[in-house]
């Protein structure tokens, strides 16, 4: 057996201690304890350059983190990448939070917000002796502006609540009818444009107006659907066919050409149901149910594929709600879900998870 030997001017990999260091260094702002910077830093570590009013030295982050931590109690540093050679470190992260309070002179919005970090430490023997920093503030103020949302299936019940909840926070809303018209219902931010789920033509047609309407999708909530076999038990082909096309092959190739004009930190709804939850089983409604099973899936596996965007990807059940395909027995009205599904979107931070509003929780496959 040979002995492996280092060759001379071979570049080293980052080590575990180094990698560990960078990642307490960045801990420090979720775990509210500016004394981590202790830990990882030298004494004499410098920040490069230096807030207004910034001390030298580790102190100095740890009053700035302090301040943040106490205005925006989220707020946390989600590392996407570190890199870099022995003693030099790169890192591609985003600063998150709430913005619940004036930051930089920008007044609060209440929305969540993604700041792109960037920054390139040097460390000595396990510890961080200098940091340089780039943030993109520039986005906070673009994302202070209104967002844009899309929805399919606008015209009435839970997509008409859903427009009509989203305009009410400030959304820019563009909603999809097969007409292209709202009878009855208007508003300067609401743009409704032609959408036939089932037919290509149509869909190109709509997805070609979308980026003339925004400079890029916020929320993008695919809400449009049929049931036709809900109460029935035994497939039958023309309802299983239509059901499948609206309900999964309309809403993938509406997704697929607009996931480039999603903001990044975008999030992406599929209204679902729980009936398509393999423990829910049941032996009514079988293109319905495998419909909604196969758009989880979807969900599932879109997550992953814009995860490096910090893009959401969320199923959410509605509960039954009193609509065309609910019927007027059922709990909820369109509005109550509504507000229930725009609870879940502001406050879930899983991705490729099927959250249930009836519990207001991430609910297993």
């Amino acid at each position: 057996m040979t002995n492996q030997r280092e060759t001379p001017g071979m570049v080293k990999a980052l080590t575990a201690e180094e990698r560990q260091s960078i990642e307490i260094f960045y801990s420090a702002w979720k775990e509210k304890n500016p004394s981590l910077l202790d830990e990882v830093c030298t004494p004499d570590w410098q920040d490069i350059p230096l807030g207004k009013d910034q001390v030298d030295g580790p102190q100095g982050l740890k009053d700035i983190i302090s301040h943040f931590t106490t205005i925006l109690p989220d707020i946390e540093i989600i590392i996407h990448e570190i890199f870099g050679t022995h003693e030099r470190a790169g890192v591609r992260a985003a600063i998150s939070f709430t913005h619940q309070h004036e930051v930089l002179g920008i007044p609060a919005t209440g929305k969540k917000v993604t700041i792109a970090l960037h920054e390139f430490h040097y460390l000595k023997e396990g510890k961080l002796t200098h940091t340089w920093h780039l943030e993109d503030w520039f986005s906070l103020l673009m994302q202070s502006s209104p967002k844009t949302a899309v929805i399919t299936g606008i015209s009435s019940g839970i997509g008409l609540a859903l427009a009509q909840k989203l305009l009410n926070e400030n959304y820019h809303v563009i909603g999809t009818s097969r007409s292209g018209k709202m009878e009855g219902f208007h508003h300067p931010n609401l743009h409704v444009i032609p959408l036939e789920a089932t037919d290509k033509d149509s869909i190109q047609q709509a997805i070609s107006q979308i980026p003339k309407l925004t400079r890029g999708i916020d929320l993008l909530i695919n809400n449009a659907g049929t049931a036709p076999d809900v109460f029935d038990i035994n497939p039958e082909i023309n309802a299983f066919n239509q059901t499948l096309a609206t309900n999964v092959t309309g809403v993938v190739f509406f997704t697929e050409p607009l996931l480039p004009y999603l903001k990044e930190g975008a999030q992406v709804v599929f209204i679902s149901s729980n009936m398509g939850l393999p423990r829910n089983a049941d032996s009514n409604g079988p293109g319905y149910r495998m419909s909604k099973a196969a758009v989880n899936m979807y969900a599932s596996i879109l997550a992953k594929r814009v995860a490096e965007r910090g893009i959401r990807v969320t199923p959410m059940h509605p509960g039954w709600v009193q609509t065309k395909l609910g019927g007027s027995q059922a709990p909820y009205t369109p509005e109550q879900a509504a507000d229930a599904l725009y609870h879940g979107i502001t406050t879930n931070v899983e991705s490729g998870k099927f959250w249930n509003t009836t519990i207001n929780a991430i609910e297993e496959f």
